[in-house]
Protein backbone atom coordinates (compact mmCIF):
# COMPACT_ATOMS: atom_id res chain seq x y z
CA UNK A 1 0.00 0.00 0.00
CA UNK A 2 0.98 3.69 -0.67
CA UNK A 3 2.16 5.52 1.84
CA UNK A 4 -0.34 8.65 2.12
CA UNK A 5 1.58 10.60 4.60
CA UNK A 6 4.56 10.52 2.18
CA UNK A 7 2.24 11.25 -0.50
CA UNK A 8 0.63 14.09 0.66
CA UNK A 9 4.29 15.67 1.84
CA UNK A 10 5.01 15.21 -1.74
CA UNK A 11 1.94 16.69 -3.29
CA UNK A 12 0.66 13.78 -5.40
CA UNK A 13 -2.01 12.86 -3.75
CA UNK A 14 -3.60 16.38 -4.63
CA UNK A 15 -3.30 15.71 -8.23
CA UNK A 16 -3.14 12.19 -9.00
CA UNK A 17 -5.86 10.14 -6.98
CA UNK A 18 -6.57 7.75 -9.37
CA UNK A 19 -3.20 6.49 -9.57
CA UNK A 20 -3.74 6.08 -5.64
CA UNK A 21 -7.44 4.77 -6.37
CA UNK A 22 -5.64 2.15 -8.75
CA UNK A 23 -2.75 1.24 -6.46
CA UNK A 24 -4.81 0.69 -3.53
CA UNK A 25 -9.07 1.04 -3.77
CA UNK A 26 -9.48 0.67 0.09
CA UNK A 27 -7.96 4.25 1.00
CA UNK A 28 -9.31 6.38 3.44
CA UNK A 29 -8.47 10.34 2.98
CA UNK A 30 -5.97 11.76 5.26
CA UNK A 31 -7.51 14.11 8.12
CA UNK A 32 -8.97 16.93 7.21
CA UNK A 33 -6.39 20.13 7.78
CA UNK A 34 -6.82 23.74 7.46
CA UNK A 35 -5.40 26.66 9.02
CA UNK A 36 -8.51 28.96 9.57
CA UNK A 37 -11.73 28.51 7.91
CA UNK A 38 -12.47 30.17 4.24
CA UNK A 39 -12.84 33.90 4.73
CA UNK A 40 -14.24 36.27 1.92
CA UNK A 41 -10.41 38.40 2.15
CA UNK A 42 -8.74 34.55 1.41
CA UNK A 43 -11.37 34.67 -1.38
CA UNK A 44 -9.92 37.79 -2.77
CA UNK A 45 -5.97 36.75 -2.31
CA UNK A 46 -6.66 34.07 -4.43
CA UNK A 47 -8.07 35.79 -7.04
CA UNK A 48 -5.26 37.95 -7.09
CA UNK A 49 -2.58 35.37 -6.91
CA UNK A 50 -4.82 33.08 -9.31
CA UNK A 51 -4.91 36.46 -11.85
CA UNK A 52 -1.01 36.26 -12.38
CA UNK A 53 -0.81 32.80 -13.08
CA UNK A 54 -3.31 32.01 -14.69
CA UNK A 55 -1.91 34.89 -17.27
CA UNK A 56 1.23 32.67 -17.82
CA UNK A 57 -0.85 29.27 -18.13
CA UNK A 58 -2.76 30.33 -20.90
CA UNK A 59 0.34 32.00 -22.59
CA UNK A 60 1.96 28.84 -22.22
CA UNK A 61 -0.65 26.36 -22.68
CA UNK A 62 0.46 24.80 -19.75
CA UNK A 63 -0.86 23.47 -15.91
CA UNK A 64 0.40 25.72 -13.06
CA UNK A 65 -0.23 24.63 -9.02
CA UNK A 66 0.63 25.84 -5.93
CA UNK A 67 -0.38 26.13 -2.33
CA UNK A 68 -1.85 28.92 -0.70
CA UNK A 69 -1.28 29.67 3.41
CA UNK A 70 -0.88 31.52 6.08
CA UNK A 71 2.49 32.54 7.66
CA UNK A 72 2.50 32.21 11.62
CA UNK A 73 1.21 36.28 11.48
CA UNK A 74 -1.64 35.11 10.19
CA UNK A 75 -0.46 37.17 6.76
CA UNK A 76 -1.93 35.18 3.31
CA UNK A 77 1.20 33.77 1.89
CA UNK A 78 2.03 31.87 -1.66
CA UNK A 79 5.21 31.01 -3.62
CA UNK A 80 6.49 30.20 -7.09
CA UNK A 81 4.01 28.16 -9.00
CA UNK A 82 5.04 24.49 -10.02
CA UNK A 83 4.92 24.65 -14.31
CA UNK A 84 3.40 20.95 -14.54
CA UNK A 85 1.67 19.90 -17.95
CA UNK A 86 -0.63 20.12 -20.81
CA UNK A 87 -3.21 18.23 -18.27
CA UNK A 88 -1.47 17.47 -15.26
CA UNK A 89 0.62 19.36 -12.46
CA UNK A 90 1.89 17.98 -8.78
CA UNK A 91 2.57 20.96 -6.35
CA UNK A 92 6.11 21.51 -4.95
CA UNK A 93 5.91 22.04 -1.34
CA UNK A 94 9.14 24.34 -1.06
CA UNK A 95 8.31 26.30 1.88
CA UNK A 96 10.54 23.94 4.47
CA UNK A 97 12.49 27.25 5.39
CA UNK A 98 9.45 29.47 6.80
CA UNK A 99 6.30 29.34 8.43
CA UNK A 100 3.90 28.55 6.23
CA UNK A 101 0.36 26.99 7.29
CA UNK A 102 -1.30 25.51 4.44
CA UNK A 103 -5.38 26.82 3.13
CA UNK A 104 -5.95 25.17 0.12
CA UNK A 105 -3.86 24.15 -2.88
CA UNK A 106 -4.45 25.39 -6.14
CA UNK A 107 -4.18 24.47 -9.99
CA UNK A 108 -5.05 25.89 -13.92
CA UNK A 109 -6.46 24.43 -16.05
CA UNK A 110 -4.23 25.42 -19.15
CA UNK A 111 -5.51 26.02 -22.56
CA UNK A 112 -9.04 24.56 -23.59
CA UNK A 113 -9.10 21.38 -24.60
CA UNK A 114 -11.61 19.00 -26.58
CA UNK A 115 -10.09 15.64 -24.81
CA UNK A 116 -10.21 17.17 -21.32
CA UNK A 117 -13.50 19.11 -19.85
CA UNK A 118 -11.23 22.01 -18.70
CA UNK A 119 -14.46 24.77 -17.55
CA UNK A 120 -14.79 22.29 -14.46
CA UNK A 121 -13.16 20.49 -11.83
CA UNK A 122 -12.31 17.22 -12.43
CA UNK A 123 -12.99 13.55 -10.66
CA UNK A 124 -9.31 13.72 -10.38
CA UNK A 125 -9.26 17.29 -8.83
CA UNK A 126 -12.26 16.68 -6.44
CA UNK A 127 -11.03 13.39 -4.93
CA UNK A 128 -7.12 14.40 -5.01
CA UNK A 129 -7.77 17.28 -2.58
CA UNK A 130 -9.91 14.79 -0.91
CA UNK A 131 -7.39 12.36 -0.07
CA UNK A 132 -4.72 14.54 0.52
CA UNK A 133 -7.05 16.37 3.10
CA UNK A 134 -6.84 19.98 1.86
CA UNK A 135 -9.59 21.93 -0.17
CA UNK A 136 -8.25 23.42 -3.04
CA UNK A 137 -8.88 25.90 -5.95
CA UNK A 138 -9.51 25.52 -9.61
CA UNK A 139 -10.02 28.69 -12.48
CA UNK A 140 -10.59 27.36 -16.06
CA UNK A 141 -9.62 29.00 -19.19
CA UNK A 142 -12.86 30.35 -19.21
CA UNK A 143 -11.97 32.79 -16.18
CA UNK A 144 -13.98 30.67 -14.19
CA UNK A 145 -13.08 30.10 -10.22
CA UNK A 146 -14.04 26.78 -8.68
CA UNK A 147 -13.77 25.84 -4.75
CA UNK A 148 -13.15 22.04 -3.65
CA UNK A 149 -14.05 21.27 -0.37
CA UNK A 150 -12.21 18.46 0.28
CA UNK A 151 -13.73 17.27 3.28
CA UNK A 152 -17.02 17.24 1.51
CA UNK A 153 -15.89 16.39 -1.82
CA UNK A 154 -18.21 19.21 -3.22
CA UNK A 155 -16.91 22.10 -5.99
CA UNK A 156 -18.92 25.60 -5.37
CA UNK A 157 -18.35 28.25 -8.07
CA UNK A 158 -16.88 31.53 -6.74
CA UNK A 159 -17.15 33.59 -10.36
CA UNK A 160 -18.06 32.56 -13.30
CA UNK A 161 -16.63 32.88 -16.91
CA UNK A 162 -14.56 35.76 -17.81
CA UNK A 163 -14.50 36.23 -14.15
CA UNK A 164 -10.77 35.80 -14.55
CA UNK A 165 -8.01 36.04 -17.09
CA UNK A 166 -9.16 34.11 -19.65
CA UNK A 167 -8.95 32.42 -23.02
CA UNK A 168 -10.61 34.96 -25.77
CA UNK A 169 -11.44 32.25 -27.97
CA UNK A 170 -13.45 30.64 -24.81
CA UNK A 171 -17.02 29.54 -25.57
CA UNK A 172 -19.31 27.13 -23.83
CA UNK A 173 -23.51 26.41 -23.45
CA UNK A 174 -23.19 26.19 -19.42
CA UNK A 175 -25.35 27.73 -17.12
CA UNK A 176 -23.99 28.04 -14.23
CA UNK A 177 -24.40 30.58 -11.43
CA UNK A 178 -22.35 32.14 -8.50
CA UNK A 179 -22.81 30.13 -5.03
CA UNK A 180 -23.99 26.48 -7.50
CA UNK A 181 -22.34 23.92 -5.55
CA UNK A 182 -21.76 20.41 -7.52
CA UNK A 183 -20.82 16.77 -6.49
CA UNK A 184 -18.48 14.60 -8.21
CA UNK A 185 -21.12 12.58 -9.95
CA UNK A 186 -22.96 15.66 -11.16
CA UNK A 187 -20.33 16.66 -13.27
CA UNK A 188 -20.33 13.08 -14.78
CA UNK A 189 -24.02 13.54 -15.73
CA UNK A 190 -22.83 17.16 -16.75
CA UNK A 191 -20.86 15.51 -19.73
CA UNK A 192 -22.88 12.30 -20.62
CA UNK A 193 -21.69 10.08 -18.52
CA UNK A 194 -22.72 7.33 -15.80
CA UNK A 195 -21.85 8.24 -12.06
CA UNK A 196 -18.63 7.50 -10.88
CA UNK A 197 -20.22 4.99 -8.37
CA UNK A 198 -22.06 2.90 -11.48
CA UNK A 199 -18.59 2.05 -13.25
CA UNK A 200 -15.39 -0.18 -12.78
CA UNK A 201 -12.43 2.37 -12.08
CA UNK A 202 -10.13 2.51 -15.15
CA UNK A 203 -6.71 0.93 -14.37
CA UNK A 204 -5.20 0.61 -17.87
CA UNK A 205 -3.97 -1.99 -19.72
CA UNK A 206 -1.71 -4.94 -17.93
Amino acid sequence: MIDRRLVKTLGLAAFAPALLWACSPELVALDYERAAPRSAAEIDYVKTVLSRVQTRSLAEGLEFCGFIGLNDEGEFVTWVPTRGEANFCEPVFNYLDRSFNVLANYHTHGSPSVEHETETPSFVDMYGTHLAGQDGYVVTPGGRLWYMDGQAVTAELLCDARCLPHDPAHTDDFDFKVGDVFETDDFEVLYGREPMEDREPDLGED
